[in-house]
């Protein structure tokens, strides 16, 4: 089928003037509807925008709340810490974590203690682990095969290296705390010059017991590439690196256990820090949301101010003649809508919702 050109160009002078004027005026009366329906229009819109904005608004009051119960409990965690042993948070003596008269960081507080808990817990399960094989080979469980009914809580392949390695940090640490070297010796604090002298000598004899216990593994590790040592060494080396771990690990998990409970704080305070970062990250995204209902509400307010412009302005213009006054026909008026849901937790309101058209309410 061919295209008819002449057909086309046709189409301006046979266009039909009783179809635009019917399209102008569904179009005209359309605006009036909504130019007289604006203000209920405009409610509604206000009204779903408002129920979704102050849920949001709520929601951000209450993280704001939690936010500072936290906070609240942060800082009462914390002073109880900064209380550990002689310490009073940042007294500026000689094994004050801050050093000279500058007070502490904080972090100190929770580091320190925290440290220590991971130490303490390695000793516990290798104390566990240890006490669980030697009741059992000795016979004094109320089971047989109480070890492979009842999981080891370190795995044997790795439990002395791990044990070792803990034992030679937790010396050093104890030792430098003591001589109050390190950030920590807070915890320490609380000890008399006696005490701390014999505390200092007991850690060093322990340092000194874990580093010849170390020096006869490698030398007898190395004797076993070439035959063994001569007996009996061969057979007692073992078993004074047993005895003397053992030994080693039942002091470092008693001395461990002094910074117990302000370990265990630390580990609350640190799950509390924790929370209460998640708690601004949720406040951040919520204020978002809430910003973006402030703004978005604009546009629906926008569209229903354009489509009913024309006729606003048509009404506006006849109802300032006489007759329209005499027949108590008035101007249509856009009332400034109130501000959305606030945050509820420190932010300014919104501006109010006013009409894209209020500001030329005067001229007409």
């Amino acid at each position: 089928m061919a295209f008819d050109l002449t057909a086309l160009a046709a189409l301006p002078g046979t266009a039909d003037p009783g179809a635009i004027g019917r399209a102008a005026a569904l179009a005209l009366a359309v605006s009036l509807v909504v130019a007289v329906l604006q203000e209920v229009l405009r409610g509604v819109v206000w009204s779903v925008f408002n129920v979704v904005a102050t849920l949001f608004a709520f929601v951000a009051g209450s993280l704001r709340t939690l936010i500072d119960f936290l906070s609240a409990a942060i800082a009462e965690g914390l002073q109880g810490l900064s209380q550990e042993g002689g310490d009073r948070g940042g007294s500026g003596g000689e094994n004050d974590c801050g050093g000279g008269d500058a007070p502490p960081w904080v972090g100190w507080y929770v580091i320190g203690p925290l440290l220590y808990f991971v130490l303490t817990t390695i000793f516990v399960l290798s104390d566990l682990t240890v006490a669980v094989l030697i009741f059992e080979a000795m016979g004094l469980t109320l089971g047989v095969g109480v070890g492979a009914r009842w999981r080891i809580p370190i795995p044997l392949d790795g439990a002395m290296g791990v044990l070792f390695v803990a034992l030679a940090v937790f010396w050093g640490i104890l030792l430098f705390d003591l001589l109050g070297l390190t950030p920590f010796s807070y915890i320490w604090s609380g000890l008399s010059d006696r005490h701390r002298r014999r505390f200092l000598i007991w850690v060093v004899a322990c340092l000194g017991v874990t580093l010849v216990a170390g020096l006869m593994m490698g030398v007898w590790s190395q004797a076993q590439l070439r035959g063994g040592l001569p007996e009996p060494w061969n057979t007692l080396v073992p078993w004074l690196i047993r005895g003397s771990l053992v030994a080693l690990l039942l002091s470092a998990t008693a001395l461990s256990g002094k910074p117990l409970g302000s370990a265990v704080t630390a580990l609350w305070i640190a799950v509390l820090l924790v929370v209460r970062t998640v708690g601004h990250v949720c406040l951040v995204v919520v204020r978002l949301v809430l910003v973006l209902c402030r703004e978005l509400v604009h546009v629906p307010l926008a569209v229903v101010a354009l489509v009913a412009f024309v006729a606003h302005r048509v009404w506006n213009w006849a109802a300032g003649f006489a007759w329209a006054e005499r027949l108590h026909i008035g101007r249509l008026t856009v009332t400034p809508l109130p501000a959305l849901g606030s945050d509820g937790a420190g932010a300014p309101p919104a501006p109010p919702l006013a009409g894209v058209d209020s500001a030329g309410r005067a001229a007409l």
